[in-house]
């Protein structure tokens, strides 16, 4: 009857043992199926970066950033339940249906470094900015705004006001007497992807610039004179879209647009409404 009972109690730790390790085996498999549909794939290590995956399609990756970490959640949709859960909607992070960051202020300011001619008859983007100050400088090395071509990435989806003051150096050699104007535009070009197809919107100020000798000539003896004209806008635009800013200028006459830092020069600046 001993012997009995210790075999009993050998075969009940047997199939215990048995049952433990097939639940764990099932409880693995429930993490990544529901009802029966594959959901997520186990994490992959790759590149230093481990990826948790739904099919092909990374939904979550942990980043090896050397001496710190960093996790990223691709743009999508907002889940059926957001309760108690982060997610990336739309390019802006949310957690339980309460955006995040938002009054993260996204701003930027730069001026024109030196004098550009403009060509008769032709669009001509700025670049070649030096910035007063840029927001971006503390979380990206490049900032917000590249002065090297003078493109502002958009880091945030939002609405965004921009102030673009073009000043004009008109050097003529029309009569004293005489007075003509040229139409001028300047103009922001929004660069944006919807749907895969890319998109490019224009916002324009159209104006007349005076070229004329009289008014100048009479006070500083000189052949030139200074015409500043501001556009300011609030656009709406989405995460990683970009904005560039142009000139065009109608005219055989010789126009001159003012860079450098001075109190009457060419600037663009941007921040971030809401």
């Amino acid at each position: 009857m001993k012997h009995c009972t210790l075999l009993v109690a050998a075969l009940i730790l047997t199939f215990t043992n048995i049952y433990a390790q097939k639940q764990v085996e099932t409880d693995s498999k429930k993490k990544s199926t529901t009802n029966g549909t594959e959901k997520a794939d186990a994490p992959a290590a790759l590149n230093d970066k481990i990826e948790f995956k739904n099919g092909t399609n990374a939904i979550i990756t942990i980043n090896d950033e050397g001496s710190a970490g960093s996790i990223s959640i691709p743009s999508g949709s907002a889940p059926s339940d957001p309760s108690g859960k982060l997610y990336n909607y739309n390019g802006s992070l949310y957690w339980s249906s309460s955006a995040l960051a938002n009054n993260i202020s996204h701003y930027f300011s730069a001026y024109f470094t030196q004098n550009l001619t403009l060509s008769s008859n032709t669009e001509t983007q700025l670049s070649v900015f030096t910035e007063f100050f840029d927001s971006g400088n503390s979380v990206h090395n490049d900032g917000l705004f590249l002065p090297s071509t003078g493109i502002f990435t958009v880091p945030q989806t939002g609405i965004y006001h921009f102030d673009f003051s073009v000043t004009w150096k008109v050097q003529t050699t029309l009569p004293q007497s005489e007075t003509t104007e040229s139409p001028v535009s300047i103009i922001i070009k929004h660069s944006y992807n919807d749907h895969g197809t890319p998109v490019e919107k224009f916002y324009r100020l159209n104006h007349f610039v005076h070229l004329s000798n009289a008014y100048d000539n009479d006070i500083f003896g000189e052949n030139n004179f200074n015409e500043s004209v501001m556009y300011s806008a609030n656009i709406t635009a989405s995460t990683n879209s970009t904005f560039s800013f142009f000139v065009w200028y109608e005219n055989s006459k010789t126009l001159e647009i003012v860079g450098g830092n001075s109190a009457a020069t060419t600037t663009v600046s941007a921040f971030k409404v809401n």
